[in-house]
Parts: C-alpha cells; structure tokens; sequence
C-alpha cells in the first residue's frame, strides 16, 4: 500500500482504540489514570513565569529550548483536553510571546502548540512559518541548529520542522515548489544502506550523517516525516511516490525487525520516550494498530503505567551522554502524547480531562477522598476496623466509633466543623466539605474526629472523655484559578531593564554549576544557589552603564509548586542599592511563588546591587542550600 494510500483513510475515521478482549478495560483505565496524573504533574512543575525546565540552561546555540519546552508543553496539556483558556495554557502562551523563538524545534513546538489552540494566533503562525523557512539548511534539504557552525543539518530538527509545518498545512501558508523533493532527496543521506532482515530487506535511519547506526528514535522520525510529506505541499510524482513507499516499507521492516517498547531500539535510553512518541506518530499517520505481530499502542501503554513515577511524571534514568540531564519535563509530555495517541486525526476538540480524585493511604486510620480543583468536594471515605474497635465500649450502651464533631482544616486554619451523633456509633456518615479555592497552587486539607473514649459511664450524654483522632493531610493543587501575578510573570521580561546590560558579579558562595551570573541571565530556569555552610549569604552586581528604576524584583529559587520547599526558604532579604549603608527589606505576599519586592523611595540611577539572606528555612531536599534565581529592575 503507496504513502498517499494510507492517508485516505485517515481522512476520515480515526484508527481504533484497544481491541475487545480480556484485560483491555483495565488498561484502558490505567491509561486514563495515567493521564491525569500526568496532566497534573505538568500543572505542578509550571515555573512561577509560566515556563517549565528544559534540560539544557546554557546560553549556548540551545538557549531557545526553554520556549520549545514551554511550547512543547502548551500542545502537550491542549491535546490531553485542556481548553485555550485553562490558566496553565494562558501563561504558557504568553510566555512564548514574550520571546522570539530562533531556533528549529522552538518554532516548530509553537507552530503546533498555538495551531492547536484555535484561530487566536493567526498572524503569530504566519511569522513562525516564515521564519521556520528561513532558518532551512544551506544545502536546502533539512534543518539543524541555526548559527552554530560545528552543527549541520540533522533528522530530529528536520522532522520536527515538518511537524511543524505540517500543522498549519490548511491555513494557506506558502511552501517552496520543490520542498517535498529536496527533503526525499536529503532523507536518503540519513539512512543505512539496505541490507537483509529476519523477513526481508530493511533500512534504518541514524541522527545525522555520520556513520553511526540507525537507532528507533531516529527510524521513526523518518517514517513520521514521510507520511507527513503525503499531504504536506505540492502533489507528489509519481517517481515521488514510488520512492516514497520503498523508503516507507524498508523502514517499517526496519522497526519490525527491533521492535521493543522496553527501550529504544539500538539507541540511548536517554531518548526512550522520545522513541515511544515517534512509534505513536508512526502507528497513528499510518492508520495500523499492528506494527508486524506487535499491538504497539497496547504495549507502550502497559510500559508507561508501570514506568510512571510516583509524582506523575515520567524520567530517564542512569548514564545521561545527551542531553546532560534527564528530561523530565520533555519526557513527561512524549510519554502523554503516546497515551492520548496525539498524531490520529480528530474530528473535533479533544476530550475533556477527568475530573482528578485525591485519595489519602489505603490504610490509613482514617481514609480521606477528595475531587476537583477550584472547587473540591471531600469527605470522609473509611475508618479502619482496628481504630474502631480501640475507642468501642465493652458491655457498653453503644458499639461502635462514636463521633462527637468532625473538624476540616485547609492550610492549617478550620474552615469547618460538623457535629456527630454520639449516641450511636459510627456507620457512613461522610462529613463532607465543600470549599471554592481563592488562591492557586497547593493546598493542604486534613479531617480530624473528636470521638468518645471508653469508660465506665453508662449515660453516653456524660461524655466523660473525649480525644482527637486525625486524618493523614491530602494535598489539593488548584489549576483552575489564573491570579493577576501569573499573567504579569509570564510577560514581564519585556519590563526587565537589567536584561541586555553589562553586569560584573561576586557572591560570598556558590554550588558548582550554579554561578552568581545566573541570577540575573533573563529566566527562571538557572539560579545562583550559595552553599548551605555560607553563614551570611551574599550577592552583588556591579552595572557598566546605569539603569534608571524604581523597584527591584527578587525570585527564590523555589519556583514551582511541585518544588516550592525543596531549596531554602528565604526568610529575611535586605537590599543595598548604590551606596545605601541601610537597605531596604525585601517583602512579599503569603505565596511563596511570589517575587520578593523592593519599592524604592524614589526613582534612581541604579548601578550597583547588593542582597543579603538574612534568614533562611531549611528546605525538604537541599536542606540550607538556597539562593535565587532572577533579579529584574522595573521603573513603574
């Protein structure tokens, strides 16, 4: 079957979901459990500005992958059913257009992230596209790293340029006559000579044009930018299609060949989901539930289930060669683009996601459940038999836990309390709450029963004694609310005065790798953390031109709520302007997210800059280590 040939049908039904069988339920609802969780831990590791990590934070030839990220992740949380005007899409889109993306996997990510959304970014599509163009290789075949000159043209880049060209096909965008051409032509640089498999002839795809093996990721990229190619510009030759289908088959029987979901095929396993993301595109474009004999969907599902961390998030793990670091956020988002099978044709907008349940331990004495995010229900769900039976009254009037009053505690404060009918004991009763959240972020709820302790009374109105028995505290993110500070952060870069000045730096510490320059390098991602025996933490910047502003913003280096305690708490923050003998203290509101803020009596040329950590609390993972991670300079 010919390359146009697959994608008629594609045209007009969406390939099959899992097959009728034993077992298929289950995992269908493990993948929707799955998704939640991750959906929820890309909400939770949204950075204070709206970006999420990228593993590279270098201001090298990659600077720009902190956009792709953000964009990757926008198209990530929109195709797990995210609507346009969810907070977390919001300032990650306005993240993204506070910056000019440069580099080919920035603008490809935004073209698919912002096309995704709707008709809202019509004239910000057209420039990404015109500049996705321009940054094509000198050779005019593929893409690579644009003004670095010991990186050329490589697949990954290349397809993900036809991704994101490919996105925006029917919104009229011009495309050069002869694209389609040069890139079949350019395609044969990156693939292996044929040569005999276990049923046939077959041909892999490698990176770049070395010598180096072909590899899963890199097969699939290939077979993803050829059934791409079908549809993308100018109708095909018929020699096109001819070269096309022998290029498809060979690498199909490729992956045939190496099939496995369990790694990727006779590459790194630092690009393992990035490989289960490309078999998805491959299974999807194609319309084929069968890769050979293999239920490839089926299979990667049960490998993400089982390989989802406890946090929701998915991660490589051991020898890292490239990318330096694992990518957790990157990661996260392959793995939920395999899950929602995010390639297949949709008739309509994505499905909204669940509605996320909380649950305290399975055994805990007493057993919480809570849903929603705004607004969330809770209650009381079960009491363990042992519990019940400790504070039941042997030969007594009454059998059973009797409950006094039940009191719901939300980030330490009572916000209810209920009465209990002590003259029985206690069966169902759930002591529900409801509460509408007027902050975003964490929350932490706890339940906590006043019950009846067993004694000789035989009236149970004497109530003779009493105690408190308490629930394990639940945690409930809030993702719904968009408060007025995270669509100032998601823009505010184009209030920064200090960016695109000279600045010298000094710092009484710092951890290896995490130099003072990074506190003030234009974004969240990259800190200046001081070492933990640093007794009086210290930082100073020195301007070579003066900068005329009237406040000064400091963020910690806690920056997302999944995060928000793993670095010293900075507890008291002094800030010496100029040649101020005094300072002035740093002050912020209840959200630890919240930027430190420093109003300054009046507006001055300021040309020299120095903080103090006066006080600091110990974080969850880093103990005393801590530090910041941007200052900026506003005039307001």
């Amino acid at each position: 079957m010919s390359v146009l040939a697959l994608l008629v049908p594609l045209l007009v039904a969406s390939p099959g979901g899992l097959q009728e069988g034993e077992g298929a339920q289950g995992l269908s609802r493990g993948i929707e459990e799955a998704v939640a969780r991750g959906v929820r831990h890309l909400l939770r590791t949204q950075n204070r500005d709206g970006s999420w990590d990228s593993h590279n934070r270098e201001a090298t030839a990659h600077w720009d992958h902190a956009s792709g990220q953000a964009a990757l992740s926008v198209y990530t949380l929109s195709k797990c059913g995210l609507p346009p005007d969810h907070p977390a899409i919001q300032r990650g889109v306005l993240y993204l257009l506070a910056r000019v993306p440069t580099h080919t996997y920035t603008i490809a990510c935004q073209l698919m992230a912002l096309d995704q959304l709707g008709d809202l970014y019509g004239d910000r599509l057209e420039e990404l596209h015109e500049a996705l163009l321009e940054i094509r290789g000198s050779s005019k075949g593929g893409w690579g790293y644009p003004g670095h000159s010991s990186l050329r043209e490589d697949l990954s880049n290349t397809v993900y340029a036809v991704l994101g060209l490919h996105a925006v096909k029917g919104r009229g965008f011009a495309l050069p006559r002869k694209l389609t051409g040069e890139l079949i032509e350019a395609l044969q640089a990156y693939r292996e000579a044929p040569r005999a498999g276990t049923r046939g002839d077959v041909a892999g795809f490698r990176y770049d044009f070395s010598e180096r093996s072909p590899t899963g990721a890199m097969t699939s990229a290939a077979l993803t930018l050829l059934y791409s190619l079908g549809d993308l510009g100018p109708k095909l030759s018929r020699t096109e299609v001819r070269e096309l289908d022998e290029i498809v088959a060979l690498g199909r029987a490729w992956l045939v060949d190496n099939y496995t979901v369990t790694a990727n095929p006779s590459g790194s396993d630092a690009w393992y989901f990035y490989w289960l993301y490309g078999l998805e595109r491959v299974g999807s474009l194609s319309g084929e539930r069968l890769l050979g004999a293999a239920d490839w969907y089926a299979d990667g599902a049960r490998e993400l289930i089982k390989s989802q961390h406890e946090d929701g998030g998915w991660r490589t793990s051991g020898e890292q060669v490239w990318p330096p670091k694992p990518m957790d956020a990157a990661n996260t988002c392959f793995a939920l683009l395999f899950l929602k099978r995010a390639t297949a044709p949709s008739s309509g907008a994505e499905s909204a996601p669940s509605v996320p349940v909380y649950a305290t331990a399975a055994d805990a004495p007493l057993r919480l459940r809570a849903s929603g995010s705004g607004t969330i229900t809770a209650w009381l769900e079960g009491v363990r038999p042992e519990l019940v039976e400790r504070y039941s009254e042997a030969g007594g009037l009454v059998e059973g836990l009797r409950v006094l009053e039940a009191e719901w505690r939300l980030d330490g404060e009572v916000v209810a309390t209920l009465e209990g009918d002590p003259s029985k004991g206690w069966s169902d009763e759930r002591f529900a709450l409801q509460v509408t959240f007027t902050r975003a972020g964490d929350h932490r709820l706890t339940c906590r029963l006043r019950v009846v302790v067993p004694g000789d009374e035989r009236e149970v109105r004497a109530r003779v004694a009493s105690e408190w028995i308490e629930t394990e505290e639940l945690t409930l993110p809030c993702d719904t609310l968009l408060e007025d500070w995270m669509t100032t952060y998601a823009s505010a870069s184009s209030q920064n005065l200090l960016l695109g000045s000279e600045l010298d730096f000094s710092a009484s510490s710092a951890v290896d790798r995490h130099p003072a320059q990074h506190a003030a390098d234009g974004t969240q991602l990259s800190t200046w953390l001081f070492e933990a025996d640093d007794p009086a933490p210290r930082l100073e910047l020195e301007l070579g031109k003066g900068v005329r502003a009237n406040t000064v913003l400091v963020s910690s280096a806690n920056r997302n709520p999944l995060h928000l305690d793993a670095w010293a708490r900075l507890t008291d923050v002094r800030l010496f302007v100029n040649k101020d003998k005094d300072g002035v203290a740093l002050t912020r509101g209840d959200d630890d997210l919240l930027k430190l803020e420093a109003r300054l009596p009046k507006t001055v040329v300021v040309r020299r800059l120095e903080l103090r950590i006066l006080g600091r609390e110990a974080g969850r993972e880093h103990g005393l280590v801590g530090g910041i991670a941007e200052i900026e300079l506003e005039r307001r």
